[in-house]
């Protein structure tokens, strides 16, 4: 794993939020919640605190290897996943079947940002690393500086 120290770190009900020195945040659901349109409003309002308005890579994972949402709450993060400005996405999963359903999920609802299934929080480390160089990247080439 990438190492990193502690920027910022908060905590809802249902989630840990982290923002890593290496400007990666870390969202760390925990185990046994339900995690309903109340719950999804209150952890993108702690998103916003987090990042103050700046596009981050977000690392999102479960302790047990999933978060349980409701229907009502899938369709609420759905509606509202522009509530929160993010760069991309990585989803890490603990095995074969949670991969398979989140890589569905992912098919099914295409979100309006860039979305990566992991089984290996250092993967998705080094992929959410390679998505903030490529976005430099293309903002240089938006302002180039000119001698």
């Amino acid at each position: 794993m990438n190492s990193y120290t502690i920027i910022e770190q908060k905590e809802t009900k249902t989630a840990v939020i982290v923002l890593g020195s290496d400007d990666i945040v870390r969202v760390s659901f925990k185990d046994d919640v339900e995690v309903t349109p109340i719950e999804v409003e209150e952890n993108f309002k702690v998103y916003n605190e987090v990042i103050k308005e700046k596009k981050y890579p977000f690392i999102i994972k479960a302790k047990s290897g999933s978060a349980d949402y409701t229907p009502e709450g899938l369709a609420y993060a759905k509606a509202h996943e522009n509530d929160w400005p993010k760069l991309c996405v990585a989803l890490l999963v603990k095995n074969l079947p949670q991969r398979l359903l989140a890589n569905f999920y992912l098919k099914i609802n295409k979100p309006s940002h860039l979305h990566k299934v992991f089984n290996n929080e250092a993967e998705a480390e080094q992929w959410c690393l390679e998505q903030i160089s490529l976005n430099n990247h293309k903002i240089d080439n938006l302002f180039p500086i000119f001698i």
